[in-house]
């Protein structure tokens, strides 16, 4: 058996995932935006994660 380490869980924080939709809603013109995250490793994010996202 290998003797892998565990990893923390890594997420982006609050204040990042706000600077991130506030500065991709400023470079796109017109009224509204999509985004869209892929299966796999971005849904282990959690859905708060996405429960925030899009509030």
């Amino acid at each position: 058996m290998l003797n892998a380490r565990k990893s923390p869980k890594q997420t982006m924080s609050d204040s990042m995932l706000r600077r991130y939709i506030r500065d991709y809603l400023r470079s796109h013109a017109g009224d509204t935006v999509d985004f869209a995250w892929q299966g796999g490793e971005p849904t282990l994010a959690g859905l708060d994660f996405y429960r925030k996202a899009v509030a």
